[in-house]
């Protein structure tokens, strides 16, 4: 009697899934602007003192973001696949994925006035990197890192 074993398939499709993490990363700006503002945010949240629930609805926006933007990159490439020239509907169906990634981009953007919109414990939080030169050199290096990781770096094939 023989037995197939699943789990190496099981274990391979992670190891596909990363290769299109990868090639997003790599390949798509936007996913690096995204990723950078995620870490951004992430940072300023552990300053802004989050509750627990608080970070998973953050979490979630910012999951939302990055799968409509996986998402969109797929549709474009198999369009680009499927349509060689120029086609009105090829062009219709990447603007749709676009908007898709808009979409939860602005979405994100209400979950976090939500979640960041008290103004005194705003202005308390950025007060608080602003007279601490440590989070204040943090904070620098984290968004110009992130604003060269999103516009200038170039990944190797």
């Amino acid at each position: 009697m023989s037995w197939n074993n699943p789990f190496p398939a099981f274990i391979r499709s992670f190891g596909y899934a990363l290769q299109g993490l990868g090639h997003c990363i790599r390949r798509e700006r936007n996913m690096r602007v995204h990723l950078s503002a995620a870490a951004l945010v992430l940072a300023f949240s552990a300053c802004y003192g989050l509750e627990r629930a608080q970070y998973g609805l953050l979490v979630l926006a910012i999951g939302l973001v990055m799968v409509a933007e996986a998402f969109n990159t797929a549709i474009e490439r198999a369009v680009d696949l499927a349509a060689k020239e120029r086609r009105l509907l090829a062009g219709q169906a990447k603007d749709c994925a676009a908007a898709g990634v808009l979409l939860a981009a602005v979405t994100a953007v209400f979950v976090g006035w939500a979640l960041f919109g008290d103004w005194p414990r705003l202005l308390a939080a950025i007060g608080g990197i602003a007279r601490s030169p440590l989070k204040l050199a943090g904070f620098g290096i984290l968004a110009l890192a992130g604003g060269y990781f999103s516009f200038f770096w170039r990944a190797s094939r």
